[in-house]
């Protein structure tokens, strides 16, 4: 049977088991009085049935066996999700430990482990080893800590899971491709009783932990599969994105709040997002679609190599880092109220850090050609305006004049570059210009939404400057070590980022600032500091010999010396930066016709 159709009979196998056992589930549950009662933070009005996971489990694990093949994979799966179906149906009758839970998950890890299942990161068996019971143990309570609003877990599993299909048909894995068809067609069919208004049926732990460990078994085993050691760690963090944020953004802002991150409560990432969405459905759907785009990344990634995977990843744990930020300012939830002596005061430190981290990412961007290549600028993309949808998610849109006056041209331009390829003769470089300039469009709108006030600008705008300080520096190591010579073209400084006028135009930017500090007149050390970075940037300028830079830098310096006060503390500061490279113009002018000769 070709993989496309046992990929879509276990779909619907799994969906039509799914759709049919829930009423079963829900009479058994009524019968039984195994009902979730509205006591506590819990919202729903009247006692709703557990046992919603049952149906769930019974379809995955019927699809799988009929369909699947591979007893030696099967097997330790069906298995696993099995014994914690068991042990998180007695949770939710019994309110089991969690240390329990916890021994019994590391358990079930080990047996993946010890079937070949598990994580090969090449540090050894015992690192392996420790990795997968992590994992999957991770996995399971971020499902099961997820699963507090109506189809938000079945949702997220839904789309996970049809993600890990579609990874199994990428690589011609039937196995892998059938059972993350089974376990979304499960939630499929499971999700329209859950979602209906008011809920009929819950999953419970019953449900939420099985479903966890199935994703993190097909998780971990996909991304083994798809690429090898570390990396396939990297991109199955893609895999789970908001179950782990939400774990994540819970533990800390329960730190924070003085509150055991044990006890329950409605400050999960869905109740966050319910506050600016107005149905449960909607932020089902939403989330989901935010996991369905860390997905198509994940692929993305995949198909990019390792250095666009590490991108990815690296750009997803900032924007994780900046939505726990800006989702948990000044959050209170009804506990607050009730403890209000031990909550603990929010630091600031985080949100500035974020600004200093995307500016010193700007700074070091010549090291990746500024992100020119398509292949580092699209992903790049598509995880900027996950992040921007995740601060407009999380943090209402203030904006002043001015930021709404360039966001709305750098659209627009972005609006006619697209518009444009339906009479240029190249459409193809019409469309690429358009992706750029929406590229463009949300960096400035994570920009202006991060930097919102004097000393987040200061910590973007200095990881800005010392990312490009540490290129410069790079570059003069090179050079004074004889290796520089790739650097220039026709000579003139090209290199790192790979185009001349770029090139001179970074070190000019940071000339600026750095001009700024050095007329500081309360630490003469960071004056001297900033002096000397200052003189390297016009010199590593003036060698780019770009004509473009000469008149930036000049009506920049004229619009800093006619706005700010303080002319002639900034005159002398230039003085001292400017003189020593005007001193040495002969022989950096000698570098460039050497170049031209062929002789540097």
């Amino acid at each position: 049977m070709a993989l496309e159709i046992q990929l879509v009979v276990g779909l619907l196998t799994a969906t039509a088991v799914a759709y049919l056992a829930t009423p079963v589930a829900m009479r058994a549950a009524v019968r039984l009085h195994f009902l979730d009662r509205p006591v506590g933070y819990k919202g729903h009005a009247k006692p709703t049935p557990y046992l919603g996971g049952s149906a769930v489990v019974a379809a995955f694990v019927l699809a799988a066996l009929l369909v699947a093949g591979h007893p030696e994979r099967t097997a330790p799966v069906v298995a696993g999700a099995l014994v914690l179906w068991a042990v998180g149906t007695a949770d939710d009758r019994l309110n089991l430990s969690p240390f329990l839970r916890l021994g019994i998950e590391f358990l079930v890890a080990a047996g993946l482990w010890a079937f070949g299942l598990g994580w090969e990161l090449g540090f050894g068996a015992g690192i392996d080893l420790a990795v997968t019971a992590l994992w999957i143990a991770g996995v399971v309570n971020a499902f099961n800590l997820f699963d507090n609003m109506d189809g938000a877990a079945g949702t997220m599993a839904c789309v996970v899971a049809g993600a890990v299909a579609i990874l199994g048909a990428v690589l011609g894995d039937t196995w892998l491709a059938v059972c993350g068809a089974a376990l979304c067609g499960a939630c499929i069919g499971f999700l329209p009783y859950n979602l209906s208004s008011p809920p009929r049926i819950f999953l419970g732990d019953g449900g939420s932990m099985p479903i966890g460990f199935i994703v993190g078994a097909l998780v971990m085993i996909g991304a083994s599969d798809a690429v090898r050691e570390w990396q396939a760690l990297a991109m199955a963090l893609l895999l789970v994105g908001i179950p782990l944020l939400d774990t994540c953004l819970v533990v800390i802002s329960r730190r924070r709040r003085g509150l055991s991150v044990l006890t329950g409560g409605r400050d999960h990432l869905t109740h966050r997002t319910r506050r600016r969405l107005t149905t449960v459905r909607a932020v089902a759907l939403a989330l989901g679609a935010a996991q369905a785009l860390l997905a198509v990344l994940a692929l993305a990634a995949y198909r990019g190599g390792s250095v666009v995977l590490v991108i990815v990843v690296a750009a997803y744990v900032l924007a994780a880092a900046l939505a726990v930020e800006v989702l948990d300012a000044g959050f209170s939830d009804e506990r607050a109220e009730v403890e209000p002596e031990r909550r603990r005061p929010r630091p600031a430190w985080e949100r500035l850090a974020a600004a200093g981290l995307l500016g010193l990412a700007f700074g070091l961007s010549p090291f990746y050609d500024g992100g020119y290549d398509s292949s580092l600028w699209a992903p790049a993309g598509l995880v900027l305006l996950a992040l921007l949808l995740a601060l407009v998610i999380g943090h209402p849109l203030r904006l002043t004049g001015p930021a709404k006056l360039a966001l709305a041209a750098l659209t627009a331009l972005a609006g006619w570059s697209l518009v444009s390829v339906l009479w240029t003769s190249s459409p193809e470089l019409g469309f690429v210009a358009s992706n750029r300039m929406i590229v463009l469009a949300a960096m400035l709108g994570v920009l202006v939404l991060v930097v919102s006030d004097t000393r987040s600008a200061v910590f973007a705008l200095g990881g800005a400057v010392t990312g490009t300080v540490l290129v410069g520096v790079w570059t003069l190591a090179l050079m004074l070590a004889g290796d520089g010579v790739e650097l220039f073209r026709n000579g003139r400084l090209n290199g790192p980022l790979g185009y001349v006028n770029a090139q001179g135009a970074v070190y000019a930017c940071a000339l600026i600032p750095l001009l700024s500090l050095a007329e500081w007149r309360r630490s003469p050390r960071f004056a001297g500091l900033g002096a000397a970075l200052g003189t390297l940037c016009l010199a590593l300028a003036f060698l780019s010999e770009s004509r473009g830079v000469v008149i930036a830098l000049g009506a920049g310096l004229v619009v800093a010396f006619l706005v700010a006060p303080g002319r002639l503390r900034r005159a002398a500061a230039l003085a001292v930066i400017a003189l020593p490279v005007a001193a040495a113009s002969p022989w950096l002018l000698d570098v460039y016709d050497e170049g031209l000769a062929g002789a540097l």
